[in-house]
């Protein structure tokens, strides 16, 4: 491609596609900062599969003169073009693992190369299940604080009601009864009788 927007052709298949193939596979990708000692990750942002080499020629043509900050083009797994802002060597180590049976058994820097890669994509995929659990953790801790909050909040209002409300009134007291007084009834009843009767007569 030209140089126009900064863009910079880069790799294998930077004039053409590749020989010997007659489906490609092309995207365009974003670079994410390296963390820690991690690679480079790309980020897709569009990707055409299938394609022949009349296919790949003018999706170059249109993609790659546009090619933003820190965006690359890709084209069967290698770099072809990267945005002014991007390194060679960055480009180079974000590339995606190649594929296994690719991969020739007497070449030792392509077997290094690969090793390499598939270490990297390992840590990076265990670096990032491990962020997302550890946000899913700190979620369900603010969760579980604020139910702790409410149901606090709660108990403290019912405790308010409770103390505003005037106390329920305190149970009759009932006399205990004695033997004496239970005599002393049936002597007032007696007498009355009494009188009454006298009083008939």
């Amino acid at each position: 491609m030209s140089g126009d927007g900064g863009v910079k052709e880069d790799g294998p298949g930077a004039a053409g596609t590749r020989p010997g193939r007659d489906r490609h596979r092309y995207r365009i990708c974003e670079l994410t900062e390296a963390s820690g000692k991690g690679r480079p990750k790309r980020i897709e942002i569009m990707a055409w599969e299938d394609l022949t080499d009349d296919d790949v020629e003018r999706l170059r043509r249109l993609n790659e003169p546009r090619l933003k900050p820190r965006q690359v083009a890709e084209l069967d797994g290698r770099t072809v073009a990267r945005g002014a802002d991007v390194t060679a060597g960055e480009a180079e180590a974000s590339e995606p693992a190649p594929n296994p049976a690719n991969i020739r058994s007497d070449n030792p820097m392509e077997c290094a190369d690969f090793a390499s890669r598939i270490s990297w994509d390992a840590y990076q995929r265990a670096a990032d299940a491990s962020a997302e659990l550890r946000a899913q953790i700190v979620e369900l801790n603010q969760q579980t604080l604020n139910q702790t909050k409410q149901i606090v909040e709660m108990l403290a209002e019912l405790r308010t009601q409770a103390q505003q409300q005037p106390p329920p009134p305190p149970p009759p007291v009932f006399r205990q009864i004695s033997v004496e007084d239970i005599a002393k009834l049936v002597h007032v009843g007696v007498t009355a009788v009494k009188e009454i009767k006298k009083g008939s007569n």
